[in-house]
């Protein structure tokens, strides 16, 4: 591996050491959660689809504002831009 890659890595494990350190978890009481706070009404589940076949992936958010949904596959966003998926205004993904 060229010494590039190498600080590329370094550089990497470095900010993930970084957010890991000022990353924290906040665990709120359902009782004690503030008017408007996001929640998630439907949470979405994993599926198996036969090749070439359409699916809906469900997730519904409630919240004031109202909450926008975002999809990730194996950690990163799901490029939008490829005409067959589609964000549905109520937050659902549809994959044809």
């Amino acid at each position: 591996m060229s010494a590039a890659g190498q600080f590329s890595l370094s550089s990497a494990v470095a900010d993930l050491i970084e957010m890991a350190r000022v990353a924290r978890f906040v665990h709120v009481v359902a009782a004690v959660v503030p008017g408007g706070y996001p929640r998630i009404v439907e949470n979405p589940t994993l599926k198996s689809v036969e090749k070439d076949r359409n699916t809906v992936m469900i997730c519904q958010a409630t919240g004031d504002p109202e909450p926008s949904v975002t999809w990730y596959k194996d950690y990163l966003p799901v490029d939008m831009s490829d005409p067959r998926r589609k964000l549905l205004p109520t937050g659902e993904l549809s994959l044809y």
